[in-house]
């Protein structure tokens, strides 16, 4: 199976992530992290080619998925009741926070119908939720409910450079 490197989403991709994210550092669960290898190796199995783009989250799912468009050369929309918060966290911490370790990845439309039915990954029980799409153009918005969209590169770490 080739590796699903971040430089491989493509429009009409369904956009998931394992877990769920914020509040790692003022909770400490950022000190107790697994690795999400075996899930990242489900999924490469399971859904094989069509398992188009994948990386891990750590410094905040906004900034990593605003990564993951500008590497693949598209537009990532996402959707802020689709975010799966910690339950001391919010949708602004679940952006932003970092240091969750899960894993943001794109999957073919007609595969993604498949995942979203089985919304866990097998053995470790690990949640599986669809919170956007890939569509043309680049950069990555943030939508609320209310209509309000934000950039999501604002949300999150950047490393000094």
């Amino acid at each position: 199976v080739e590796p699903a490197l971040r430089s491989g989403a493509r429009p009409g991709d369904g956009v998931y992530v394992t877990g769920r994210l914020g509040g790692s550092l003022a909770s400490g669960r950022h000190l107790t992290v697994r690795p999400r290898t075996f899930e990242g190796q489900w999924l490469a199995g399971l859904l094989k080619q069509d398992l188009h783009a994948m990386m891990d989250v750590s410094d905040g799912l906004g900034v990593d998925a605003a990564r993951l468009a500008s590497s693949s050369g598209v537009r990532i929309e996402l959707e802020v009741e689709l975010l799966p918060a910690q339950f001391d966290s919010d949708w602004r911490g679940a952006l932003g926070d970092g240091e969750d370790y899960e894993l943001l990845f794109t999957v073919a439309e007609d595969r993604a119908r498949e995942l979203g039915m089985r919304n866990v990954a097998p053995r470790l029980g690990t949640p599986i939720s669809r919170i956007g799409v890939v569509t043309a153009g680049e950069g990555c918005g943030v939508h609320e409910a209310t209509g309000a969209m934000h950039d999501a590169a604002e949300f999150g770490w950047e490393h000094a450079t």
